[in-house]
């Protein structure tokens, strides 16, 4: 009689459920409890400054009648300065709800980090992903202040899952064209987060993207990179002689 095989704990729906918990929990903990105010204008004080101070100010100005821009408004992208605008609304006073979208994009870039890497990898590498992401400080650090890190990387990861889904293994059946013509669409999903942070083209975002694409085209065909010659450049043939 064999003995039947135990179901690691890793692709149980108890563990997902605990991730899920301890990830709410300590990124609450962080942008609230950790970060006291009664009022206000006593969160203004403590928390916005430098690169915040300067969003603060251009969501301010959205809700101004007539209001006049200057050359100095163009040191930062609109995106998060229109973010910021339509949380806080006209009066520029619903903060709550400006924390509480903070939060929502924090289990979000949780969610997507599991997401993207099952999608890649498979449940277990996601499972083990959602494990680290749920205790990855980084993930969570600047969701408290008015920065366009967490919006960008909430934006992006959005970009990225959809890139992946345009070249997943389980839709190899589609033309090798019609592939191709997906996943230049998903390349458009980079707009957003260029509109909160210009980084997404400045460092490379464009290359670095096209390179996961090759990658995972190759993957969806094992065995037959020709899918990179598509792409006519030093880095498809660098990782088409990769795939060889």
């Amino acid at each position: 009689m064999t003995k039947k095989r135990k179901r690691s704990i890793l692709l149980s729906t108890g563990f997902l459920c605990v991730m899920v918990v301890v990830a709410g929990i300590l990124r609450y903990l962080w942008i609230f409890p950790a970060h006291p105010w009664e009022t206000f204008q006593q969160y203004l004080d403590f928390y916005v400054y430098s690169d915040m101070l300067a969003h603060w100010v251009t969501a301010q100005k959205y809700w101004i009648p007539g209001v006049q821009w200057s050359y100095a408004d163009l040191m930062y992208p609109p995106g998060t300065g229109a973010f910021i605008a339509l949380l806080f609304g006209p009066r520029m006073e619903r903060l709550w709800l400006f924390l509480f979208a903070q939060w929502l994009q924090t289990m979000w870039i949780f969610f997507g980090t599991g997401y993207l890497t099952f999608l890649i990898y498979g449940r277990r590498a996601g499972m083990i992903a959602l494990f680290i992401a749920a205790f990855s400080f980084p993930l969570f650090d600047y969701a408290v202040y008015m920065l366009s890190e967490t919006p960008f990387t909430s934006l992006l990861l959005v970009a990225a899952i959809f890139m992946a889904l345009a070249v997943l293994p389980a839709r190899r059946h589609l033309l090798r064209a019609q592939r191709h013509h997906e996943s230049h669409w998903s390349g458009c999903g980079c707009t957003p987060p260029a509109c909160v942070l210009p980084a997404v083209l400045l460092e490379g975002t464009a290359p670095y993207s096209h390179a996961v694409c090759v990658i995972l085209l190759c993957r969806s065909s094992p065995g037959d990179c020709s899918c990179v010659s598509a792409y006519d450049s030093p880095q498809s043939r660098g990782i088409h002689a990769a795939c060889a």
